[in-house]
């Protein structure tokens, strides 16, 4: 199990649909310009150290630290968005980026919560005055 796949699901969820097909694009030219980078790279690190490399060990220690590193990337600063509607997501984003991830949710159910209280009391209100009119 590797991180290769989450620029797809960060794409497909993230993105508000107004900049959606341009961000696509470009996330999907970063994704193939880093496993080019990565094919290129990876031999020459597999390599000795005597022979220019970081050694087979070397290597896969680099990558477990680059793991631990991406998972509070993750942990820290992308917001949950399990149920959350396309056009909701931009509530998501309206902390600032080091706090999306901790507090994004929160704030976005704190707000989805008062915008349902207000159309209760539209559709309440509605309710009043049909009733008043009979």
């Amino acid at each position: 199990m590797g991180w290769n796949s989450m620029q797809y699901l960060l794409n497909a969820e993230i993105f508000p649909l107004r900049i959606r097909a341009i961000s696509s694009s470009m996330v999907m030219c970063f994704h193939f310009v880093n496993q080019y980078g990565n094919s290129r790279a990876v031999l020459n690190k597999l390599l000795e150290r005597n022979a220019g490399g970081l050694g087979p060990a070397g290597t896969f220690w680099m990558f477990n630290v680059l793991t631990v590193i991406s998972s509070a990337w993750v942990w820290f600063f992308i917001p949950e968005t399990a149920g959350r509607s396309l056009e909701g997501m931009d509530r998501l984003f309206i902390l600032r980026w080091w706090q999306i991830g901790r507090f994004g949710q929160a704030d976005a159910n704190m707000q989805t919560t008062v915008e349902e209280k207000m159309d209760e009391e539209k559709k309440l209100e509605v309710v009043v005055r049909e009733v008043e009119q009979v």
